[in-house]
């Protein structure tokens, strides 16, 4: 045997385990290596026959081994090496798909873990959000508990000023129509005093529109008058003036017409200073108006409201503070139910990341000793050939 050959690991490989279409690849290359090989070996022994004119010396050794193999001598054959040299090749290519494999298992593992972070901090975030969530619930929470507990306190009130006053006797010793008669003239009453005073205020206001208006007129018309009659002036005076240097008549001129602006302006602001504290005087009446008016309205809500039941006050007011109470309460629970949805819904994404990430890391501890399974294997299997070739050497 040439002992520069080298020997190379090799393989046991289970046929019955592999899938068929493995083995249908791994026959595959190695057809395509043996006829590739073949075709080599068939080109080098044409070369040499054709510069020696001799076979080449291998189908000699075919020949002698051909020959000794009929007379029962064991001789080592050439098609070891080439069988060895097969293994070794498709120990490579298992090699290499076994490592890219692995490979391909490391980076769905990142990127799970990856996956699983992202989750995680989304967790924290959601769980960071409940939190403040529940804050502000116990916070609202409490702030409804005052507002009922005032409620309650206010009907209890109104339960002892119905129970000590005895409204109710004297509403049941009054007549309803008595009463009622009674409240109409005090409505009447009122309404003829409002309307007598918005009569007033309504008189009031037209007079000093009409005021206004006849201060507006001579506003501008004096001025107007005496810039005609200034105007007129000038031009009378034009021609007393044309003996004048002209530096002295446009100086004059503009002293004119500044008189003027200037008589204009003050008695446009003594007019618009007057306006304004009218239409102050007016907006201060027509807001006492306004009060006296809300006023009276109140006064008759309280004698509508005076009129009812201390009982259905009561009754109304309990209704709605138990209205109000069975809203919060429902809303609550709603907040309640949406938090417990979301917080399952994260459990079970979370759950099947780490399902996700357990059943990879299982693929990938099956493929390592896998890998080192076959790494064991074809170092036995090395060993085993070396020291067969050695006791046949």
């Amino acid at each position: 045997m040439d002992p520069l050959i080298p020997h190379r690991r090799t393989r046991i490989v289970d046929l019955a385990v592999m899938p068929r279409n493995e083995i249908i690849e791994i026959a595959k290359k190695q057809a395509n290596s043996i006829r590739e090989k073949s075709n080599r070996i068939t080109m080098l022994e044409e070369l040499v026959e054709q510069l020696t004119g001799q076979p080449p010396p291998e189908s000699e050794t075919l020949q002698q081994n051909s020959s000794d193999s009929s007379m029962g001598s064991v001789q080592p054959l050439p098609s070891e090496p080439r069988s060895e040299l097969k293994l070794q090749q498709a120990m490579e290519e298992e090699r290499l798909v076994y490592a890219t494999e692995l490979s391909r298992h490391e980076g769905h593992i990142q990127e799970l873990q990856q996956q699983l972070t992202e989750k995680t901090l989304e967790l924290t975030e959601l769980q960071e959000k409940v939190r403040v969530w529940r804050e502000k619930v116990m916070i609202t929470s409490q702030q409804d508990q005052k507002t009922i507990a005032e409620l309650q306190e206010q009907l209890e009130k109104y339960r002892v000023s119905s129970g000590v006053t005895g409204t109710s006797l004297l509403s049941g010793m009054i007549p309803p129509e008595v009463l009622e008669s009674a409240v109409q003239e005090k409505l009447s009453v009122w309404k003829e005093r409002v309307k007598a005073k918005m009569q007033e205020d309504m008189d009031r206001i037209e007079q000093l529109e009409n005021e206004l208006q006849s201060l507006r007129a001579p506003m501008f018309t004096p001025s107007t008058t005496a810039t005609q009659t200034n105007i007129s002036d000038i031009k009378e005076n034009e021609l007393k003036e044309t003996h004048m240097d002209p530096q002295s008549r446009s100086s004059h001129i503009q002293a004119t017409e500044e008189t003027i602006e200037k008589a204009v302006e003050e008695r446009v602001a003594k007019w618009k200073k007057r306006v304004q504290e009218t239409i102050e005087e007016d907006r201060r009446v027509i807001r006492q108006l306004q009060e006296q008016l809300d006023e009276l309205r109140s006064n008759s809500r309280e004698s509508n409201i005076s009129l009812e039941a201390p009982s259905e006050v009561v009754t109304n007011i309990g209704i709605a503070a138990i209205s109000q109470v069975n809203e919060l309460q429902n809303q609550m629970l709603a907040s309640q139910q949406q938090h417990k949805v979301v917080m399952q819904s994260l459990r079970e994404e979370v759950e099947r990341l780490q399902e996700q990430l357990a059943a990879a890391q299982r693929e990938h501890e099956e493929a390592a000793a896998a890998l080192e399974a076959h790494q064991l294997d074809a170092a036995q299997s090395r060993d085993e050939t070396i020291a067969t070739l050695s006791q046949e050497v």
